[in-house]
């Protein structure tokens, strides 16, 4: 079934296409029965294996908003956003987990988010500064990152934003481990230059490459074998997140289809009854508390 703002972009007025209102009247049935068809033999889930899912999206979301808020990327990216939704006068409460939701604490996150992230960038000057400072500052700034890993935690943060914040991750990502792999090449013995001049070529495209490689790390914040590492299990732990989420949605999608036959006739084609109820039905899966 495609998404409801694709159906509704597509609404051909009947006077003026050649098709057949009938013609496409049974080719809406036809779609309709294959899907029927297609999810009639999904099992309905029992309350304990919807928690188990549940507790496996918790988890996987768990790990995954841990690995990329261990990245001083994430930090500055964050306060970015919401500096970009002040200057451009938008509700920073977007940015939240909870905006949307329907609640007063949804509606009025906004103050507590704004409190969150004005402490991030007060946090990240002084990181800045003692990172600096001395050499001696690990301690020191071990603790700083605590502290603004927490103030992030406590804004909550919305999917939408870490999903936004993994893609530019897996793109460093990518990079560095295309800088490495050519520095692999041209340092193997294989690729050995026979000249002299063969081997001053080599030198300082080695020497280029580990720049370009350093200025991904220093934008990042973390050394590539790590930050590769790292992402990987972000990644991981995104798939997971993905399968249990898919998941309890498919065998949810007959209690949709069961609660949309009770507003036919209303007005709304029943595709589109489908359509925005599936489309619900994901919002609930991602807000299920167990």
């Amino acid at each position: 079934m495609k998404g409801a703002r694709w159906a509704e972009s597509n609404v051909v007025d009947p006077e003026h296409s050649n098709v057949d209102p009938e013609e496409e009247a049974a080719r809406n049935r036809n779609t309709l029965l294959s899907y029927f068809n297609d999810i009639a033999s999904i099992p309905t889930l029992t309350k304990e294996e919807e928690v188990m899912l549940a507790k496996e999206m918790e988890s996987a979301t768990h790990e995954m908003r841990s690995g990329i808020l261990s990245v001083s990327f994430t930090w500055r990216e964050a306060v970015d956003i919401w500096r970009g939704l002040q200057a451009e006068n938008r509700v920073t409460a977007k940015m939240s987990e909870a905006y949307g939701s329907g609640t007063p604490e949804g509606e009025e996150r906004g103050e507590k988010l704004d409190k969150c992230l004005k402490r991030v960038e007060a946090l990240l000057q002084r990181y800045d500064e003692q990172a600096t400072a001395s050499k001696d500052s690990k301690p020191a700034l071990a603790k700083l990152e605590h502290s603004i890993q927490k103030a992030l935690r406590d804004a909550d943060l919305s999917m939408q934003i870490f999903e936004r914040i993994r893609r530019k991750l897996r793109a460093a990502r990518d990079t560095m481990a295309s800088y490495e792999r050519q520095i692999r090449e041209l340092r193997s013995p294989k690729r050995s230059p026979k000249t002299e001049k063969g081997k001053q070529d080599r030198e300082r495209e080695l020497r280029n490459l580990r720049k370009q490689l350093r200025d991904v790390e220093v934008s990042i914040g973390v050394k590539a074998p790590e930050f590769i590492k790292l992402m990987d299990g972000v990644d991981l732990a995104y798939e997971r997140l993905m399968f249990h989420k898919n998941k309890f949605v498919q065998h949810n999608l007959k209690l949709v289809i069961a609660i949309a036959k009770d507003y036919r006739n209303m007005g709304i084609a029943f595709q589109d009854l489908i359509q925005e109820g599936n489309l619900g039905l994901i919002r609930a899966v991602e807000k299920f508390d167990y």
